[in-house]
């Protein structure tokens, strides 16, 4: 399936490419729960680092203000990741229907 245009009307023989090329709402899934899984691993990362800081009684102002604003980042980078994913989803699936409608007529 080729979501820009049809396989045969693309430029320069990109249909091919686009047809090797499928954007599917399964491949997208996969690569954002990877991403997503990747991110908690890291914001898991910081809060255990933080624990053990402070079980070493090694938790000084600078730390935790460094480990807070990385917490932070990872918290944010979460969440930004799973609107593109919900994006992401939302387009295939109209482009798919498009593609669908295209195809009928």
């Amino acid at each position: 399936m080729c979501i820009a245009w049809d396989c045969e009307s693309a430029p320069n023989g990109m249909g091919h490419l686009m047809e090797e090329n499928n954007v599917s709402l399964e491949k997208n899934d996969k690569t954002d729960n990877f991403l997503l899984n990747k991110l908690a691993e890291a914001r898991r990362n910081v809060i255990f680092l933080r624990d053990r800081l402070k079980a070493m009684g090694a938790l000084t102002p600078v730390a935790i203000a460094s480990l807070d604003q990385a917490d932070e980042a990872y918290r944010a980078s979460i969440e930004m990741a799973r609107n593109i994913k919900f994006l992401q989803a939302n387009t295939v699936a109209k482009l798919e229907a498009l593609m669908s409608k295209r195809h009928d007529k």
